[in-house]
């Protein structure tokens, strides 16, 4: 079932009730009241977009941020957030579901915490704004504290490709990743999960945006390295997932081809099978397809560990204001894609594309490229998400090969 949030009512400053509702049918299925539900949140207001609007009564217009709703619970569906400058714990005392653990990961989550040198009790669990796909909680046992991400209905080897991703981002010494303490993929009666350390962030009010050049160089170091030594490869040694969709690991020793073949052209067909596009749409996307060569072609490159889901959201900072890059969907590729992908969801610091450029300068004509790279995320979101992309699809098209 795809759930939704509607706005019920006036609600008072503090008090919002959500009613959930069934995507397709519309049909009300619990109604539930999330009491200050932002309070450990430097804005008070949200918002659940592309759908509807919810706002908190009393509360400054210019101070909205997206919905962390879906950030909670994965069976509602929605929205893209624009999440603030740093993740905080949010208070949804009144939905102890998302809070619970299901007995059969509750015993696993206990083993994997012995394993790792922690053999006492789980004394509280709290709701964090994670992903839109799995159930992201703080585990607190009477030792320490750890962040766990937990889904049934996770698709064969998801936990395994992220803690793989995070270790090739490890192995490189160039950036912050969390340390993963264990994982295990679904099974017929198990869920999967990950459990990593628990990145302390920053109290309210501080400047993160002021850190942002450190990220640039960092990132700079992560993309300096190459795939086979002095062969020049794209790709990764296996499929792994950009969110809950396969991303082709097949490796190719031409970058337009790959982009090409294992980017474009798997999430076009996607889009065909589940009606995203329409015959109009989908013949320009053929056109654009085959003619990447024309805007990729001839630019020097070399082939780069990339992140490949680097959007602010996928940034965490430190206590000590160092960046933590979470969710990756690695793969070896032209660091001219990545770049792009940070300036499609709101972007970020000016000082971090300052810094990446001091470092590790990009060849010219990348401003060109940017929206063909940033095709494929906006076509994954389509197909992940829905028509709310539909037009930023049509105006990269558009961009490229006309009407």
């Amino acid at each position: 079932m795809h759930l939704l949030s509607e706005f019920l009512g006036n609600p008072s400053p503090g008090a919002v009730h959500l009613k959930l509702l069934d995507w397709k049918q519309s049909l009300p299925v619990r109604t539930v009241q999330a009491r200050e539900f932002f309070r450990d949140s430097p804005m008070n207001s949200f918002y659940l977009g592309p759908h509807p609007q919810i706002r908190g009564a009393g509360l400054k217009s210019d101070r909205v941020q997206s919905c962390r709703l879906c950030r909670y619970n994965p069976h509602i569906a929605g929205c893209e957030p624009d999440p603030p400058t740093f993740r905080s714990i949010y208070s949804l005392p009144l939905m102890p579901d998302i809070l619970s653990i299901p007995e059969t990961l509750r015993a696993i989550l206990a083993r994997t915490l012995a394993a790792s040198g922690d053999d006492t009790p789980i004394v509280d669990t709290q709701p964090v704004g994670g992903g839109c796909i799995s159930t992201t909680l703080r585990i607190i046992t009477a030792k320490d504290t750890y962040f766990l991400k937990w889904n049934g209905d996770s698709p064969p080897g998801m936990f395994r490709s992220e803690s793989e991703g995070l270790s090739a981002i490890r192995s490189t010494s160039s950036i912050r990743v969390p340390e993963v303490f264990g994982f295990m993929d679904r099974t017929d009666s198990e869920p999967g999960f990950i459990l990593m350390e628990w990145i302390e962030c920053p109290a309210a009010g501080v400047p993160v945006r002021k850190a942002g050049s450190r990220l640039g160089a960092q990132l700079a170091a992560l993309h300096r390295g190459d795939a086979r030594g002095d062969q020049v490869l794209y790709g990764w040694d296996e499929d792994n997932y950009l969110g809950v969709t396969v991303q082709s690991g097949c490796w190719s020793e031409d970058w337009v081809c790959f982009f090409r073949d294992r980017r474009l052209q798997p999430q076009v067909r996607i889009a065909v099978d589940r009606a995203r596009i329409g015959r109009g749409l989908h013949a320009r996307l053929e056109t654009l397809l085959s003619r990447v060569g024309d805007w990729l072609g001839g630019v020097p490159r070399q082939s780069s560990l990339l992140h490949g889901d680097l959007w602010r959201g996928n940034v965490l900072w430190g206590s000590q204001l160092e960046p933590v890059l979470i969710d990756p969907a690695v793969y070896y590729g032209d660091r001219e894609a990545e770049i792009a992908y940070t300036e499609l969801f709101g972007g970020f610091p000016t000082d971090f594309y300052r810094a990446y450029e001091s470092e590790f300068p990009c060849p010219p004509g990348r401003e060109e490229r940017r929206d063909l790279y940033n095709l494929y995320h906006l076509l994954n979101h389509l197909n992940t998400f829905g028509g709310s992309y539909l037009s930023a699809v049509e105006a990269v098209v558009r961009k490229y090969v006309g009407l």
